[in-house]
């Protein structure tokens, strides 16, 4: 069988863009909370797993988990720290 192969130089650079991101993921291992005692991770997998064996679409349960544990990361802020034209309701 012949596998194609992929330049990865590109995308190599663009996950090293997100590092920084990626870094503060890893830390949700270390979050437990009182309702979560065994941190945010653990809770999410077991939620991600859940919803799977529920019959949720893979790539819906992937994206779902994405966004929150992003949200849990990085909280919400005000519009205020949007970039401009980056709003609701960009005039």
């Amino acid at each position: 069988m012949n596998t194609p192969t992929r330049d990865t130089t590109a995308a190599s650079g663009r996950l090293a863009e997100l590092r920084p991101l990626l870094s503060e993921l890893m830390d949700l291992k270390q979050l437990r909370t009182p309702d979560h005692p065994d941190g945010l991770a653990a809770h999410g997998f077991r939620r991600a797993w859940g919803a799977l064996a529920s019959g949720v679409d893979p790539a819906t349960v992937a994206l779902q988990e994405t966004a929150r544990a992003v949200a849990a990361v990085r909280p919400a802020r005000g519009p205020q720290d949007l970039p401009e034209g980056d709003g609701p309701c960009s005039v």
